[in-house]
């Protein structure tokens, strides 16, 4: 009898192998009813449906994807593999075959479930980040922190899983490059190779002290581009967004933004004039950058100096 064909494992026997997310192996191998699998929406991504397709597809040619088992938890919720069980469904397979874990907290489950996934396959920033809220990560607390901190400029601005808002909603990915360029002074724009180095950095510093940084910067950013998203379209875009925030830490740090060397007033006023073009978002970061400074050096006695 091979391990396709074993009989189900009654939930309350497992081998008890611990690793280092607390999880337990319940049983390596079996076969569950597809009606008994639920998936949980709390921190799933959304379907891709060309994803879902190419898998399906496979399943129509192969019998079956040529991929690993399902991974659920011992409500029988899908941790890794959604795609591959809404595929088997929609290709009449009842029953498929999964490995059950379970964790000692759904933190831990959270975790995993963002580490297996971005292992197999990126998962999208809001996906990620959300999942990364239930699982207590420190940069995922602040970013939702400062959509619901009635003190913070980006309350009701963030645009996150299962919320909606009429006003501008900055993307996870932008308010990441936000806490980390300006929220915690650090040059290198967020990715998932300086994470470990920006959360250690998240750890050390006062919350109230990131968001007071960040409120100067919504403040300005505001002030020169409006906070309506339709009103200033071009500012909002990721490429031309990390742009804005380099131009910004700029000013800041050569003192452009201290009111009575140059005016608060009149630097709002100078980059108000500035016209984004289709031509700016087709320019790489440097040329962007480049452009902004240069428009705002124009007829200035005091230049903001940028070098590559």
């Amino acid at each position: 009898m091979n391990a396709l064909e074993e009989k189900p494992v009654p939930i309350f026997n497992y081998e008890q192998t611990v690793n280092e997310l607390g999880m337990k192996v319940i049983f390596k191998y079996t076969e569950i009813p597809c009606s008994q699998i639920k998936l949980n929406l709390e921190y799933q991504r959304c379907i891709d449906n060309t994803r879902l397709k190419k898998i399906s597809d496979s399943i129509k040619k192969y019998g079956y994807w040529p991929q690993e088992v399902i991974i659920i938890n011992n409500k029988y919720e899908v941790i890794d593999g959604q795609h591959r069980f809404v595929a088997a469904k929609q290709n009449g397979i009842n029953i498929i075959p999964v490995s059950i874990v379970s964790f000692p907290c759904k933190e831990n489950e959270a975790k995993f479930f963002t580490l297996k996934n971005n292992y197999n396959t990126s998962l999208k920033n809001i996906d990620y980040w959300h999942a990364a809220h239930i699982a207590k990560h420190p940069l995922a607390n602040i970013l939702y922190s400062l959509n619901y901190d009635d003190d913070s400029l980006l309350k009701d601005m963030i645009a996150l899983k299962g919320t909606n808002t009429e006003h501008s909603k900055f993307s996870t990915a932008q308010c990441m490059l936000m806490i980390s360029q300006i929220g915690l002074n650090l040059g290198d724009r967020w990715n998932k190779q300086t994470d470990e180095r920006i959360t250690q950095k998240a750890k050390e510093t006062a919350y109230i002290a990131i968001k007071q940084n960040i409120n100067l910067f919504c403040k300005w950013f505001y002030d020169c581009f409006s906070s309506k998203k339709r009103d200033n379209p071009i500012p909002y875009r990721d490429k031309s967004f990390r742009s804005i925030v380099t131009f910004y830490r700029l000013l800041k740090k050569q003192n452009f933004l201290i009111t009575g060397l140059t005016g608060y007033r009149t630097i709002i006023n100078k980059i108000q004039q500035y016209t984004f073009t289709n031509d700016f978002v087709k320019t790489d970061q440097i040329g962007q950058i480049m452009a902004l400074v240069n428009h705002f050096n124009k007829n200035k006695r005091h230049k903001v100096i940028y070098t590559v």
